[in-house]
């Protein structure tokens, strides 16, 4: 299992393994009010598709860098 952290408070995202094949299953967790909604969204993700996930992560990182809201990295 991992666990894709975020900035935003109201928003997770975990990848887990459904069974011994190694099918993977994204599970995203997001609202704007904990305490009165909740919305859940589950995709299954197939190994074979990996490759190009990562590919397109990272074209969105290159893309539009992350960057540090408090300049505590600033040169």
């Amino acid at each position: 299992m991992a666990t894709l952290t975020s900035d935003e408070p109201n928003l997770t995202a975990v990848v887990r393994s459904t069974d011994r094949t190694g099918d993977l299953q994204l599970v995203v967790d997001i609202t704007p009010d904990p305490l009165t909604q909740e919305h859940r969204l589950r995709f299954t993700v197939e190994r074979s598709e990996l490759p190009d996930l990562v590919q397109q992560c990272r074209g969105i990182v290159k893309a539009y860098p992350v960057r540090d809201p408090d300049g505590a990295h600033d040169a």
